[in-house]
């Protein structure tokens, strides 16, 4: 398949430029853990969404380590840094949806909560 933005997968033009893909196509924001096996987390939400059309941004709320059959450690992002990925991404692309996985702490849990009533009210 074609290579587009570093990203392979199938060929979207409007793709080209990330600013046009935000203004055209729908957008998700996932926010979620990190699977590096792909079967799971972010990158299978990237992997998902990319493959129906929808323009993906995300927030990285853990790291794990995991393979296809098992998780061995997790990792927390701390709780401010999730919320400057958030406020981040919402403030400079939107969301039209917003698609929560993993949170990995409560505390993370109770700031996703406040970001969504003050920054994404009314996105599902």
């Amino acid at each position: 398949m074609k290579r587009q933005n570093g990203v392979s997968g199938a060929s979207h033009p409007e793709l080209d430029d990330p600013a046009d893909a935000a203004a055209t196509l729908p957008r998700v924001l996932c926010v979620a853990g990190s699977d590096p096996s792909g079967g799971a987390g972010l990158q299978a939400d990237l992997k998902t969404l990319q493959a129906l059309g929808v323009y993906a941004t995300s927030v990285v709320t853990a790291i794990t380590v995991q393979d296809t059959h098992r998780v061995y450690e997790v990792l927390p992002i701390d709780p401010w840094l999730v919320e400057r990925q958030m406020a981040t991404v919402l403030d400079d692309v939107g969301a039209d949806a917003i698609k929560i996985g993993m949170l990995a702490r409560r505390d993370t849990v109770e700031l996703i909560s406040r970001l969504c009533q003050s920054k994404a009210r009314g996105i599902p």
